[in-house]
């Protein structure tokens, strides 16, 4: 059925043609078989509102259980971050690294660093062509303690085992996803305040749970967006 109804919509005529199509009065065995359809589709009150409806009440389940699940790698890996041994021990040893180079300056001997600073690994250029300073820093911990470089191999570091998932997704992502969902099922609604009886008998309650539903979905996306935020914003301390 949905294919049925996604294909109604795909395959549907251009505006101007519908038009003629629409206001076409003579007989209706003398149209083509494809625009005799259309006459008689069009015939159908509110038939644009159905289609969308009967689409929407297809996808919204499949798009709450993916952006749920999205959401909750995010967060599962942020969390993940704080929890995992072996990216406090890089962590020690990016500390290290830098109190031990800017030893004798005002950043020298610093007690922490924010996570954002860890891009400078890969800002800093070494004399060799594109070689940075996070090459150095991986060949010294994988000849002193390889462990450190474990939360970087999903399969080693249990604590970051949805890290391949979540390097593929995004907050902005699961936003643009969200407000999608919440502005089809808003349009539907305030079409559905006009829409015939029959309609509205048929599909108010569906269009009244799925604007329920939006805020807990909305809500996963908040905790994902908070718990990558907070990861971001983490300050590493030498104990």
């Amino acid at each position: 059925r949905y294919r049925d109804v996604t294909g109604v919509q795909t395959c549907a005529l251009p505006i101007s043609e519908a038009e003629l199509v629409s206001s076409y009065e003579d007989e209706i065995e003398k149209l083509a078989p494809a625009e005799r359809f259309y006459k008689l589709l069009l015939g159908l009150p509110a038939y644009h509102l159905r289609t969308e409806i009967l689409i929407l009440r297809e996808e919204f389940g499949p798009a709450k259980e993916v952006i749920n699940a999205q959401a909750q790698v995010i967060t599962e890996t942020a969390q993940g971050f704080m929890r995992s041994a072996s990216f406090q021990g890089f962590l020690g040893f990016i500390l290290s690294t830098g109190n031990f180079l800017n030893a004798g300056s005002y950043a020298g001997n610093a007690p922490g660093f924010k996570l954002s600073a860890l891009e400078k690994l890969i800002d800093t250029k070494a004399n060799k062509p594109r070689v940075t300073l996070l090459h150095f820093v991986v060949e010294i911990i994988e000849k002193e303690n390889p462990a450190w470089l474990e939360f970087a191999i999903a399969s080693s570091d249990s604590d970051l085992k949805q890290l391949p998932e979540a390097c593929r997704l995004s907050i902005e992502q699961l936003e643009g996803q969200v407000s999608e969902l919440q502005a089809r099922v808003k349009k539907i609604q305030l079409q559905l305040a006009g829409a015939p009886n029959d309609v509205r008998e048929q599909h108010e309650e569906f269009i009244t749970a799925a604007s329920t539903e939006l805020p807990a979905i909305h809500a996963h996306v908040d905790v994902a967006k908070r718990s990558e935020e907070h990861t971001s914003e983490l300050q590493s301390h030498h104990d």
